[in-house]
């Protein structure tokens, strides 16, 4: 399972919080438009890709494929903890995101990152950028203390 120590370090890091019931461990941070969450995966040497089915007779389907398989679960997993992170702050005006870090990954030199519904799915050194282009005005420590209430620490 991959963790924290993996993950780019920043000064926004808001540290590991236990997002779910079962045992996996993933990441919040404050950046200045509001709260990334990012769910660490370790697929060594699996490609990652955006496989896109249907569109002009057939309903739009993506899909997210690691290594030849259909891992698109993993895209959920985040869109819900992402419902779960919006639910507690309860401002629409704070931003919260969803990114999926897939580390030692078969990332290819061009296009090593790509969005489905709404979550991006990056290489560490993607999200490295994502955290240092992130810019704006939220009241990071009022929203640091919403999340350490909702969520203990890994």
């Amino acid at each position: 399972m991959a963790d924290a120590q993996h993950l780019p370090q920043g000064r926004h890091r808001a540290g590991d919080r236990h997002l779910k019931f079962y045992e996996t461990r993933d990441n919040l941070r404050r950046h200045g438009r509001g709260v990334l969450v990012i769910d660490a995966k370790r697929y060594v040497d699996k490609r990652p890709e955006l496989r896109v089915d249907g569109g002009i007779l057939r309903q739009r389907v993506e899909k997210l494929i690691v290594g030849g398989r259909d891992r698109t679960k993993l895209v959920d997993g985040v869109l819900g903890q992402v419902e779960r992170v919006r639910a507690v702050l309860g401002d629409e005006s704070i931003e919260v995101s969803g990114v999926l870090c897939l580390i030692d990954a078969d990332w290819p030199l061009i296009g090593s990152f790509f969005s489905t519904r709404g979550v991006r799915v990056v290489s560490p050194r993607r999200l490295s950028k994502l955290l240092d282009e992130a810019t704006g005005g939220v009241d990071v420590s009022e929203v640091r203390d919403w999340i350490a209430r909702a969520f203990p620490r890994a």
